[in-house]
């Protein structure tokens, strides 16, 4: 990972390597399988086109993006152009539904084996030339801020992706090169469209694959005439006077309208976002994602929800509102839903947190100072309830959220605070409550200004945590996905970071 991401190769987890881990990047894998067996019982698949004409076209287009359809097609009319510059390669725009190179945006799991995961991490991915249907099929995360000529640090220039995506698509893997397009980890913004020339490195590689095009130097940069009619592109988005979303909160304010373990790993709800930790509780992004558009079947104009939780009888994830409630198999909505919360046999008025605790695989409901305990397995209520305040001593007799975690701890929400029940306890553990903003949401405590600071951790640390610094915290926003075994937090995050790293190294050469 170190050599892929330009680093001195030194196997130790020091700052620049943990900086690197959370850097947004292409999800495809760095390394090939390398299994022998493999080799022998099938054929090497193809690593180019076979022909020289090659169609595309934007399937789908970004949902919520200050760029434009005839903006999106200039820049990929305009990426694909830096390497047909280069080789005897032409590329044309069709309109028809066949195409050679499909480019769609999309979200989550899209049905390819490579699903995205919100803003940061993985941001694109290409499929190499082959004979299979998805040959040079190239995928944009659509939760992603993407821009063009911008100096926005937040944004994702589509241009530079686009560029490191056709490479894959005509049949170029990442390389360990530090001034290379192909380098699998987000560079930043290349320039102007119009004016980028790609690095000698992959000129040089494009033409082992397909030769020099005709009359082009391999040492010079090419000269190729124009199309009578390129596209244009506009000027940037002027992204001043674009107010920002008003409905958007700030993570480190207040409390949450929900919170669950889904796949073992945290969702904190507020409003129309959520926050996402992986399994060892670092943030995948500082920036929410939209309920909606994580999971499709939620009404567009859903302004919140109260509850959710992961079944533990066949893993289906509940979401709550109001009277109603959707079931979801990962992120489709089952048919027939949604459905009135009286088939649960809760009364009407919605519920305020819902989870399944550990210790008797039951799941709790609660509303106001009442609560439920509910079998999945038969599917009815327990007798003896609703029943008067949870029966764990030491939380508030109202909450406004829970969930169980991979640790086998329960934990409860109320306001800005948190507590915390070992398994199979009755009673809240020493300590508690603590911060919920300075513990899982990566804040100061207490928020000094939540609307208007970062919010970033490193003011304050809880007793038997360290205190993190800046740089530090750049880790704990980690961009990347694992879903190695969480470590225990005794071990620490350098810990936790071996065993992502281990798992993405192997996850790398199994595919």
């Amino acid at each position: 990972m170190q050599r892929f991401g330009g680093l001195e190769a030194t196997g130790i987890l020091d700052e620049a390597t943990l900086a690197l881990m959370r850097t947004p990047r292409c999800s495809l894998p760095d390394l090939p399988a390398t299994a022998p067996a493999r080799r022998r019982r099938q054929a090497p698949a193809p690593t180019k086109w076979r022909k020289r004409n090659l169609s595309w076209r934007v399937r789908t287009f970004p949902r919520d993006s200050p760029l434009g359809r005839d903006t999106v097609r200039a820049l990929m009319h305009y990426a694909l152009k830096v390497w047909s510059d280069l080789t005897p390669l032409n590329f044309h725009e069709v309109a028809g539904s066949a195409a050679d190179i499909q480019i769609d945006f999309s979200t989550a799991d899209h049905n390819d084996r490579y699903p995205f995961d919100g803003p940061g991490g993985a941001v694109a991915h290409a499929f190499f030339p082959g004979d299979h249907h998805t040959a040079g099929d190239t995928h944009f995360d659509d939760d992603e801020a993407w821009t063009f000529r911008s100096s926005d640090a937040h944004g994702m220039d589509l241009f530079a992706v686009a560029v490191h995506e056709f490479g894959h698509a005509i049949g170029l893997s990442h390389v360990a090169a530090t001034r290379s397009i192909m380098q699998p980890y987000y560079q930043g913004p290349v320039g102007d469209p119009l004016r980028y020339g790609l690095p000698y490195e992959d000129r040089v590689r494009v033409w082992q694959l397909y030769g020099v095009r005709e009359s082009v130097s391999p040492t010079a940069q090419p000269d190729t005439p124009e199309p009578e009619e390129p596209p244009l592109l506009p000027e940037p988005p002027d992204r001043s006077s674009t107010p920002p979303r008003k409905d958007v909160p700030h993570r480190c304010s207040g409390h949450f309208d929900a919170v669950a373990q889904i796949r073992g790993e945290a969702f904190f709800f507020k409003g129309k976002y959520f926050w996402r930790l992986t399994r060892d509780r670092h943030l995948v992004s500082l920036q929410p994602a939209q309920v909606h558009r994580f999971w499709r079947g939620l009404p567009p104009h859903l302004d919140s929800v109260d509850a959710v939780y992961e079944r533990t009888s066949d893993h289906k994830i509940v979401f709550f509102k109001g009277d109603r409630y959707w079931v979801f198999k990962d992120n489709n909505v089952e048919e027939g839903y949604p459905r009135p919360i009286s088939d649960f046999g809760l009364p009407p008025g919605g519920v305020d947190a819902a989870f399944s605790w550990a210790h008797n695989d039951k799941t709790y409901f609660f509303k106001d100072q009442l609560y439920w305990r509910y079998d999945e397995h038969t599917r009815r209520m327990d007798p003896g309830h609703p029943a008067q305040s949870p029966p764990w001593r030491g939380i508030p007799s109202t909450l406004d959220d829970a969930m169980r975690w991979s640790d086998g701890a329960a934990y409860f929400f109320r306001g800005k605070e948190y507590w915390k029940v070992l398994d199979g306890e009755l009673e809240v553990a020493p300590g508690y409550p603590q911060s919920t903003a300075r513990d899982w949401l990566v804040c100061r405590d207490p928020p000094a200004d939540p609307e208007g600071a970062d919010g970033e951790a490193g003011a304050h640390a809880r007793p038997g945590q360290r205190d993190h610094s800046r740089s530090e915290d750049a880790y704990e926003v980690c961009s990347c996905t694992s879903i190695a075994a969480a470590a225990p937090r005794a071990a620490g995050p350098l810990l936790a970071a071996l065993l992502s790293l281990l798992w993405t190294a192997a996850r790398a050469l199994a595919l």
